[in-house]
């Protein structure tokens, strides 16, 4: 192959457009490639803050914008959102004819890029593979991706060695870490004191970030979580900055959850639908602890040695430092674990804490991988990697 390689690169987030963010600027004055962005999924919505205009902030190019999240957030509507994407996104990469794809994480909305790119011949380079979030509709869609991808950008050992047991050559496998944690390196802090004045609220101790998401393979509603949560916080005097949760099934009932608390709250809460990667960072940096069910608190939060409340099993799985106190979503269990997050003796165990997801120098791993391994075609057929042959299996899986 001559030239500049192009490269798409999908994002249909903020949270996963503040891991990428990163990686697209070095790709993009890079001089071996030429960068195509493709926005899609809740970044055109103005109930999510309509963020892609922090995309175009950052000067990326973005070569489509596919617009495919519909208004409800039923299991349904989100079923119709992902078929719309295989449309449009086909649409996409019939015209631009990238070299390869970049899909990052584990959201349902990936699963329709991946499956044009396949059909058009276009390798996936695909990271944060093989992770494990036993409670969540991801984990599936996670390895389903990794099967359909050509190359692996991972952030830790166990992930690595996760994506090499499902067949993948080791060759094909980067640990490189993971790109939040070049993210929290790279981005200036706010002050407290703009804090406040942005919040217009005192950031009086102690300080938490909540962030709750729809738990998809969950026996119980989102709003019995939302709800769970809520009766907790209310045996605190917390000030709580709180996130929106992502374009998931029960969106709207923990929002009217969380809508509610800041109602009888209002003077030391905020609600907020995207506080983009700054202010987030700043916040967290400021927290005495955080407390929901996001990834962050798990991959992000050691960095800032957080104190983490991750509550139920949307996380379930997921390698995490010493800074995260798990518990079941139920109030007096979620308030004991504030309870511990808050105390001196819990805080003290921090000190020295080491983010077991990198050294914050993933996109520049990956930007070199990308420079050098093939494409087209040799991209494409990459084996299967058997494991040593086991022991005789019996008929009913059992081995003898």
């Amino acid at each position: 192959m001559t030239g500049r390689r192009r490269i798409a690169a999908l994002t249909t987030s903020r949270a996963e457009y503040g891991l990428l963010r990163g990686l697209l600027g070095r790709l993009h004055r890079h001089p071996g490639f030429a960068l195509q962005v493709l926005v899609s999924g809740s970044h055109l919505a103005p109930t999510h803050g309509h963020t892609i205009d922090a995309v175009e902030a950052d000067g990326v190019p973005i070569a489509r914008r596919i617009p495919t999240l519909l208004a409800g957030d039923t299991p349904l509507e989100a079923a119709e959102s992902a078929g719309l994407g295989l449309i449009l996104l086909g649409q996409a990469l019939a015209d631009l004819r990238p070299d390869a794809l970049v899909l990052l994480g584990d959201r349902y909305e990936l699963l329709p890029a991946a499956a044009a790119a396949a059909v058009f011949g276009v390798p996936i380079t695909h990271i944060h593979g093989g992770e494990v979030t036993l409670g969540a509709l991801d984990d599936g869609i996670r390895h389903a991706l990794t099967k359909l991808s050509s190359y692996h950008f991972v952030a830790t050992r166990d992930s690595a060695r996760r994506v090499m047991q499902m067949g993948e050559p080791r060759n094909r496998v980067f640990r490189v870490g993971a790109l939040s944690v070049d993210a929290i390196r790279e981005t200036p802090r706010i002050t407290r004191s703009r804090l406040q004045e942005h919040f217009g609220m005192r950031l009086d101790r102690p300080v938490a970030v909540v962030a709750l998401h729809p738990e998809t393979r969950s026996e119980l509603s989102p709003r019995d979580h939302a709800r769970a949560l809520v009766r907790a916080l209310e045996r605190f005097g917390l000030t709580a900055v709180i996130t929106y949760p992502n374009a998931d099934p029960g969106r709207e009932d923990i929002l009217q959850e969380l809508r509610g608390y800041k109602r009888r709250h209002p003077d030391r809460t905020r609600l907020v639908a995207s506080l983009g990667q700054t202010l987030y960072y700043s916040v967290l940096a400021q927290a005495d602890l955080m407390v929901g069910n996001s990834s962050s608190g798990l991959v992000e939060a050691p960095s800032f040695r957080v104190p983490v409340v991750n509550i139920g099993d949307r996380e379930r799985g997921r390698e995490r430092a010493r800074n995260v106190i798990d518990c079941r979503p139920e109030p007096d269990c979620i308030a004991r674990a504030i309870q511990r997050a808050l105390s001196s003796r819990f805080r003290q165990t921090l000190r020295g804490l080491r983010n077991p997801f990198g050294d914050g120098h993933a996109a520049e791993r990956i930007v070199r991988a990308l420079s050098r391994v093939p494409l087209g075609h040799e991209a494409l057929v990459k084996g299967f990697a058997d494991l040593p042959r086991p022991r005789r299996i019996g008929r009913q899986g059992r081995r003898s």
